[in-house]
Order: structure tokens, then sequence, then C-alpha cells
């Protein structure tokens, strides 16, 4: 009985999280849709395709204000609630740390492009628990809590994700060809190396996760997403069956002391990742 009374208070628990991250993505959404397509303010990072938007900055802090309101309601302390944003605003001393890209796909936004989202993990105790992405255009939620599934939810129906597999010459390979000119040239000579033998390359930018899980593409290889680009996408396409590893197929650490620190990732089928990074490197 003490068992199953634990269980049941856990899956309460898992479910008020991703309802509370859900609210909060939807949230920082309609503030990017009240933007979108519209005379932007743009400011850059490290260069001019590195952007910034008061978009971004107001999806951030909706999306903060609407998570320490939720969980205040329900009874958490403010000091149990930390951040780690890509806009600024690092707190990473509560129980519950929140990692937040308000505007995945900034280029694409900017340009009135379609293809941008959203992303909110959770971290307890510094664990990664459960990820929420959001794409507003399409009022999309692709949604995953550790150890209990994907899925996505769309006009109130829920469906279950699991990423398919193909041979990898049927596959497409999606990207982002990176504004951190450190980066770029290795990227962009694994990302071309691996596509010859694929059926084609695609740079979906700011969406390529959710695109994925979609199973629009197949291979996702990315050479400096930071914490907030890749934590949510992670436990989503994991739960999803899929595997999130770095260029040499192992396991990635999230930075949660260093979120600047970029990282290397292949995401794809996991029964398919020695197989990439043998290509990626021949």
């Amino acid at each position: 009985m003490f068992r199953l009374t634990v269980i049941l208070a856990q899956l309460r628990y898992n479910s008020l999280m991703i309802d509370i991250m859900t609210e909060a993505a939807r949230a920082g959404g309609k503030v990017l849709l009240s933007y979108f397509q519209k005379e932007l303010q743009i400011s850059h990072k490290t260069s001019h395709q590195n952007l910034v938007t008061q978009a971004d900055v107001e999806s951030q802090k909706i999306i903060q204000a609407t998570i320490v309101k939720l969980m205040k309601a329900k009874g958490y302390q403010e000091e149990e609630i930390g951040f780690i944003g890509e806009e600024g605003n690092l707190r990473v001393k509560g129980k519950f740390t929140f990692v937040i890209d308000p505007l995945d796909g900034t280029s694409n936004f900017a340009s009135g492009i379609e293809f941008f989202g959203v992303y909110i993990a959770l971290l307890v105790d510094r664990e990664l628990q459960a990820g929420v992405m959001y794409a507003p255009v399409f009022d999309e939620i692709y949604f995953a809590q550790k150890d209990k599934g994907a899925y996505k939810e769309k006009n109130s129906r829920v469906n279950k994700l699991e990423l398919a597999v193909k041979p990898l010459k049927e596959q497409i390979l999606g990207t982002y060809f990176t504004s951190d000119t450190k980066k770029r040239d290795n990227t962009n000579k694994k990302v071309f190396q691996l596509a010859k033998h694929l059926r084609g390359l695609r740079c979906y930018g700011g969406i390529s996760g959710i695109m994925l899980l979609e199973n629009y593409c197949n291979i996702y290889v990315e050479g400096s997403p930071k914490l907030w680009d890749v934590a949510a996408e992670k436990i989503v396409v994991e739960e999803a069956g899929g595997k999130v590893g770095d260029w040499n197929g192992q396991e990635i650490s999230l930075h949660i002391d260093q979120p600047h620190q970029s990282h290397e990732v292949i995401v794809c089928h996991p029964s398919q990742i020695k197989e990439i990074v043998r290509l990626m490197n021949a």
C-alpha cells in the first residue's frame, strides 16, 4: 500500500510539472507570435548571424514569471526555483531548475520563417527530469518526463512519439549552420561528409529537433548548441526512443555549471549512431 501511494504521488508530481512547463511555454509562444512577421528591434551577440530580439527577452520574462506563479500556487517556495536562460538571469540554486530557450531559431523568426520554438527543460536536484518543446505557429507541444515516454499534443489530442528507423541511404539529415566561427568549418566538414551517404540535407535551424520527432528528418547533427538548446530536446528525443550523443557516439554531459559551453551533438536512432560516427569521420 505504501509503495502504491508513492507511485501515485510521483505520477501526480510529474504531471503537475509538465502542466506548468506547458503553460509557461504557451505564454512565451504567445509573446513570440505577437512580434512574428512584424518590424523587430534586432541586436547582435557575437556576429551579424547571432541575433537577439526584444521577443526573445520578453518571452523569457513571461516564461519565468509564469513558472514562479504556478509553482507558488501549488505550494512551492520561490527559493526552491532556479533558472538557466539563454537571455541571462541565471539562478542555479533551487531544487527545481528550469532551463529555458525562449526562442530557439531566432534567425528564422527574425526572417519571418515559421520554424522556431520555445524549449523548457526541468532539472530536479541537477538531474534532467522533464522537457517541453513548443512550436507556436503550429500550436504543437512535444513533451516528456523521465521513464514515462514522449508525447505530442495538438488540438487537445495526445499521441505517443516514437522515432522511426530507416536505412541510412533513405534518411534526411537535419542541421544548423552555426554562427560560431570557431566551430563552423569543422561542423560543416562533418555534416557534408555524412550527407554524402544519405538521401539529403536540410537546414531547419531552431526546429530541427521537432522535425526529427516528426520523422521528417532522421538524423540531426550540430556543432555548437548550448545547454538551453539541447536539454529539453535530449529528454524528449530519448523518451521517444532516440539517442542524443556526442561526435564520438558517447552520452553527452549537460554543462549545468557552464551553460555557455557548447556541445557537439548527434541525434538519431541509437542503433545507427556508431555507423553515423564512422561516416562522419571517413
